[in-house]
């Protein structure tokens, strides 16, 4: 005598299982992703759901993807607020970046027409006030983590003096401050500009990133990975061999992951980087044994300028 199987009994031939309580509940089958959200799975998954999720929660909160763009904006905040206060050491810098300039514009026989100094402070602001907005998740929304390009627009030489001539005109703004009747010394000075400016930033940087305590209290603190992001403003070539996730430069990392693999093809970074672990520690030092504080001393402004750049310029074991 065989009975018919109703369909409601074919349907709890699937069986799910609650893992909620120590008792099995038997479910049917098309109520499993319903059920699913509930937590109730196939008991041999639970363990490996479990595994993957723990996993997925670690390199979370080990990730290190978005410090690039927290250092950039934090540092680009304290820029625009120090530059506010005319008191601060960042006009003083400026300042010393420009005298150097006005002492050459007299060398090559240049006039200024009376606002050369303007449209050089001028420049300064709008520069930090555009990478404010860039950085700005409500002004740039698809800003997540800073590609290359854009951290060399900020700390690489080139690629500043490329962007402030095509983003703000710089040349052609300074030159219209000029009188000059060689283009050579015109040149030259447009050149020149573009330097000390670019020198002064970084000099700028340095100060807020090593000195924010002893300068002044309006200098946030907490910059994430300060040395190694410090590095990277140094040298801005490594920002291409640095591993994002995992807060890492390829060289020091697992060298297992394809993002470390993908860039062990370069050779030549370790060597770069140990250089500039060594640089780090020399201006390190520098910046703390300065007496900052007293910036209206523009001679120690003009010193961090050349030191700076001979500590780039130059291998750092000669400092030691």
């Amino acid at each position: 005598f065989q009975f018919r199987a109703t369909e409601r009994e074919k349907a709890m031939e699937s069986k799910w299982y609650s893992t909620e309580s120590s008792r099995l509940t038997l479910v049917p089958s098309n109520r499993a992703m319903e059920l699913e959200d509930l937590n109730i799975i196939e008991p041999e998954k639970f363990e490996e759901r479990i595994s993957q999720a723990n996993i997925k929660e670690v390199i979370k909160e080990a990730s290190h993807k978005n410090d690039s763009l927290k250092f950039c904006r934090k540092l680009v905040r304290n820029q625009l607020k120090l530059l506010e206060n005319r008191e601060s050491f960042v006009w003083e810098v400026l300042m010393a970046s420009y005298n150097i300039l006005a002492h050459f514009k007299e060398l090559l026989q240049i006039n200024d027409k009376g606002q050369l100094k303007q449209n050089y402070f001028a420049i300064v602001k709008e520069f930090w006030t555009d990478q404010k907005d860039y950085l700005s998740y409500s002004k740039n929304k698809k800003i997540s983590i800073l590609s290359n390009e854009s951290w060399k627009r900020q700390f690489d030489e080139k690629s500043f003096k490329e962007y402030i001539s095509q983003q703000f005109n710089f040349n052609e703004v300074i030159s219209q401050s000029l009188e000059c009747n060689s283009s050579y010394a015109r040149e030259a000075f447009l050149l020149l500009s573009q330097t000390l400016l670019f020198r002064a930033l970084q000099v700028i940087n340095l100060v807020i990133v090593f000195c924010f305590s002893s300068i002044t209290s309006e200098i946030e603190s907490g910059f994430p990975m300060q040395e190694n992001f410090t590095i990277l403003m140094l040298e801005p070539s490594l920002y291409a061999y640095y591993n994002h996730t995992r807060g890492k430069f390829f060289t020091e990392c697992c060298g297992k992951c394809k993002v470390c693999r993908g860039k062990m093809k370069n050779q030549s970074v370790t060597a770069d980087l140990r250089t500039m672990r060594e640089t780090f520690v020399f201006l390190e030092r520098l910046f703390a044994g300065m007496d900052l504080a007293n910036s209206k001393n523009t001679n120690i402004w003009v010193t961090l300028m050349i030191e700076l750049h001979l500590a780039l310029k130059t291998p750092a074991k000669m400092y030691e």
